[in-house]
């Protein structure tokens, strides 16, 4: 809910080398910072928070959230 913050997580992890693909508004709640990750890909969800250390979480993906591989779900306590 707060305004370009998914824009500026975009950035900030494309300025690190990450390539990005899509970024949108998750409508669902989400307490903390989250990357989700498909099986076999938790290395680099590990390696993304390490570099990240605003991103508190890390969980396998779920069904219903957009999008695949990596995903990275801000919330308001991402530094802005």
């Amino acid at each position: 809910r707060v305004h370009g913050l998914a824009a500026q997580a975009a950035a900030d992890f494309r300025a690190a080398g990450w390539p990005i693909s899509l970024v949108g508004n998750y409508t669902g709640l989400i307490a903390e910072t989250t990357v989700y990750y498909e099986p076999g890909q938790e290395r680099y969800a590990a390696a993304l928070v390490k570099r990240f250390p605003a991103i508190t979480r890390m969980l396998p993906r779920f069904a219903g959230l957009p999008g695949q591989g990596l995903t990275v779900v801000v919330t308001r306590y991402y530094p802005h």
